[in-house]
């Protein structure tokens, strides 16, 4: 018993996600970061659905948007792992994030001679914040588990101040 997350793909796109020529399987980027978030969360297990399209097109009401982000809208997906709906990734001094009101293919179409696109594109299959969600997480539980192994009087004054 665990949870289950479900994460959507539309299009294989290498090197984020494709399926293996002989086993059919899915490999990529993508599939590893979450493999890897597995190894440290045992009991979550993820399942991944493919989509027809990333948003239906014939659909034009906001609310119900269709395709896999109908699906991650509804709260029925955490994300879409082959970048269908990405954005360019714009370089700023602070800020690595695409801008969110458009629906770019930017994986597909990425021009590499206009300086809105970045190569930090094709390695960013996750927003900033999940990454480093997942990166905070991955610490704080790599900390916990050493501290509870060395069974310190430390660990004891952090699990007090934390109760």
């Amino acid at each position: 018993p665990g949870q289950k997350l479900v994460l959507s793909w539309v299009d294989p796109y290498y090197p984020l996600l494709y399926q293996d020529e002989n086993t059919k399987k899915l490999k990529g980027s993508s599939i590893a970061f979450f493999d890897f978030v597995h190894d440290y969360l045992r009991d979550v297990s993820f399942e991944y659905v493919h989509y027809d399209a990333y948003r239906e097109f014939n659909n034009t009401s906001m609310r119900d948007w269709g395709g896999a982000i109908g699906s991650i809208a509804d709260g029925r997906v955490l994300t879409e792992l082959s970048g269908v709906g990405s954005n360019e990734t714009y370089l700023h001094v602070f800020s690595l994030s695409p801008s969110a009101g458009t629906d770019a293919l930017t994986f597909y179409e990425a021009a590499i001679e206009t300086d809105k696109w970045s190569p930090l594109s094709f390695f960013i299959p996750f927003t900033p914040l999940i990454s480093s969600l997942s990166v905070v997480s991955i610490v704080v539980y790599a900390l916990l588990q050493y501290l509870k192994r060395t069974e310190t009087s430390r660990f004891a004054e952090i699990l007090t101040a934390v109760r």
